[in-house]
């Protein structure tokens, strides 16, 4: 860079539960070729799936200043207002150019934080801007983002149905619409089973979910007398016993119901064969970018934030979503091809991720949008 231009300053600000979505070495290194940037980042007191050392590489390169902040109030805790008045501090320490702020408006005491930043200079990372089955209080939820988002400036969405129903609802912000960067755990020396086809289903259970209707789908075919494939249910449960209720053939399931390691994803997705998605609600899916990561075709409810990234035969299936009947369709479907279309669906979906989701394309929507916010008029 040349030495006398005088580099932006940058601060991002990312909790721990979207530090997947935001940690992408690759793009950073980027940005510091025009900003400095001070990468606030929030983990819980409690377990986390990252540490502070897992950012130490980064943290060497020339302009990056990452700080850790820990919160560890309940979400109904009144004293998380002192924690957002300190997280405001530490951004406003010294001037800044461009705010990136990844943390959304999910109880009372964040408020006022939000109130008081700077909206000219703020890009909101919107993961959920609207109230869906994923939210456990929708009526507190829904007064949380009309509290907020109305005010927003500048936003950044991740799929084209987030984007419009975003739109409809707050018609005033500047809304960017840059896909969710994949995801990858490193890599696996495991290779896949040929003689079972396996249907995994990964992340947090619950209602949104619909793991239901996969078991329900899983024992109605094997009923119907299709062997040779297995359920691989991996995840943290609050109320695994409904589900396990509903496992009529345990010997066709394989479930390990806890928070699953970072370390852990990649032999998880290498083996298997298909990732299953049947949820009821879903504006994006950060799971779907794991999938395209390990070149793992996916079967999916057929909802707008799937049928965005979903192509059929290329990367994966969609079915009617809730119906339990298409669902079986689509996995006896594939079942009885596998042997002779498994190899062309895979090759037809690497091909299709390389040329949608790659990272040089990706990283340059980012250096648009922030270069667009960081030269407005404020």
């Amino acid at each position: 860079m040349d030495q006398g231009i005088k580099k932006k300053k940058m601060v991002w600000v990312t909790p721990d539960n979207f530090l997947d979505s935001d940690f992408n070495p690759s793009l950073f290194h980027l940005l510091l070729s025009s900003f400095d940037i001070k990468w606030i980042i929030i983990l819980p007191r409690g377990e986390s799936f990252f540490k502070e050392s897992d950012f130490e590489e980064l943290a060497k390169s020339e302009g990056m200043e990452i700080q850790f902040m820990y919160l560890s109030f309940r979400q109904r805790d009144p004293r998380r207002i002192f924690f957002f008045a300190s997280l405001y501090r530490k951004i406003n320490i010294e001037p800044y150019d461009l705010l990136y702020l990844s943390y959304g408006p999910v109880d009372p005491y964040a408020i006022p934080f939000f109130w008081a930043l700077n909206k000219n200079k703020t890009i909101f990372a919107v993961h959920e801007g609207h109230v869906n089955d994923n939210f456990k209080l929708p009526f507190l939820s829904n007064m949380l983002l009309k509290n907020v988002y109305p005010y927003a400036k500048f936003v950044h969405l991740f799929s084209p149905f987030a984007a419009n129903v975003f739109r409809k609802h707050y018609p005033k912000a500047r809304i960017f619409m840059i896909p969710m960067a994949l995801k990858s755990f490193g890599q696996s020396n495991l290779e896949k089973c040929s003689a079972v086809v396996t249907f995994l289903s990964f992340g947090n259970i619950n209602h949104a979910k619909n793991i239901d209707l996969l078991i329900e789908a899983a024992c109605n075919i094997y009923e119907q007398g299709q062997k040779g494939f297995k359920i691989s249910i991996n995840g943290y449960c609050a109320n695994w016993g409904f589900y396990q209720s509903k496992i009529r053939y345990p010997e066709i399931f394989e479930c390990d119901i806890r928070k699953i390691q970072n370390a852990e994803i990649p032999d998880l997705f290498t083996r298997s064969h298909y990732l299953v998605q049947p949820y009821r609600s879903t504006s994006q899916s950060g799971v779907l970018k794991i999938a395209f990561n390990y070149n793992l075709p996916i079967i999916a409810s057929d909802l707008t934030g799937f049928k965005d990234e979903i192509e059929e035969g290329i990367n994966g299936f969609l079915f009617k979503t809730g119906d339990v009947k298409d669902l079986e369709r689509i996995l006896i479907k594939v079942l009885n091809e596998h042997d002779k279309e498994y190899d062309a669906l895979l090759a037809n979906m690497r091909n299709h991720t390389r040329s949608r989701y790659s990272s040089d394309s990706l990283n340059a929507r980012y250096i648009d949008m922030f270069t667009e916010v960081s030269v407005e008029k404020k």
